[in-house]
């Protein structure tokens, strides 16, 4: 009958009213909540558990138990492999301590100065940060420069009252091409990053380059790698900072604000 048929449902109408239901379920609010991007890995700390770095962490902890720290270098291989006689001659009377372990990226420098605990119990009056060049066959420059930046953030928690020389991504592979663009498209976002009042940014990447762009063998043997004289291309680059280190140490002996 007419008036009976006005209330039934034709199963096609029914199953588009069913689907359009469904299409709203997905706005509600908690598949919103699900669907977040999650963070770039080269922002969450992560542990390496090869016996490198097992064995390498073990040599840290048991330099940061001697305390007595005024420069601390934070890093990968590049930090790691300082050349001993450069080191020496330029740091030597500082109480310089390297914390570089070969073949960490951003996230595994997250891990150790945060559930780590390398930084614990410290207070250089310096921090120097060379990290990044291990992500970059695999990160795009972005998430390496979010990485860094956290890495900075968290230094400055940790130690509020230290002076951080952040160091732009060294030039790698002996000649310019897509490698060494990704760096420098990386070390662009990271200078932006590094505005912060407790950060001096620097970039000496171009003393590692002669007049055609290539990396001479005598300053990085593997492009990748300083030599001694690369090395002492890079103390020499810190020893124009010294100066100021030593007045920022004066103030945070003294009590005194730090600028």
């Amino acid at each position: 009958m007419r008036t009976g048929s006005r209330h039934v449902v034709p199963c096609a109408m029914l199953v588009g009213m069913l689907a359009f239901g469904a299409a709203l379920a997905g706005f509600a609010p908690g598949a919103r909540a699900s669907s977040r991007e999650t963070p770039p890995r080269t922002t969450v700390p992560a542990r390496r558990n090869d016996p490198l770095a097992e064995r390498r962490r073990t040599e840290i902890r048991e330099r940061r138990a001697a305390g007595d720290i005024g420069w601390l270098f934070l890093g990968d291989s590049i930090t790691q492999r300082w050349d001993p006689e450069i080191w020496r001659q330029s740091f030597d009377g500082l109480n310089a301590a390297n914390f570089g372990v070969d073949g960490d990226r951003t996230q595994h420098l997250l891990w150790r100065i945060t559930r780590g605990g390398e930084l614990d119990g410290l207070s250089p009056h310096t921090v120097v940060v060379l990290i990044g060049v291990n992500n970059i066959a695999t990160d795009p420059p972005s998430h390496i420069a979010a990485g860094i930046g956290k890495i900075v953030d968290v230094v400055h928690e940790k130690l509020p009252s230290a002076r951080i020389l952040l160091f732009a991504i060294f030039p790698a592979g002996f000649a310019p091409g897509p490698f060494r663009e990704r760096i420098r498209n990386t070390n662009d976002l990271v200078a932006d990053i590094a505005r912060r009042p407790y950060v001096q940014h620097l970039n000496i990447g171009e003393r590692f380059l002669d007049a055609e762009g290539r990396i001479p063998r005598a300053l990085m043997p593997d492009a990748l790698h300083p030599s001694p004289a690369g090395y002492r291309v890079w103390a020499d680059a810190l020893g124009e900072h010294m100066r100021e280190s030593r007045k920022h140490e004066e103030r945070q002996k003294n009590g005194e604000p730090i600028p």
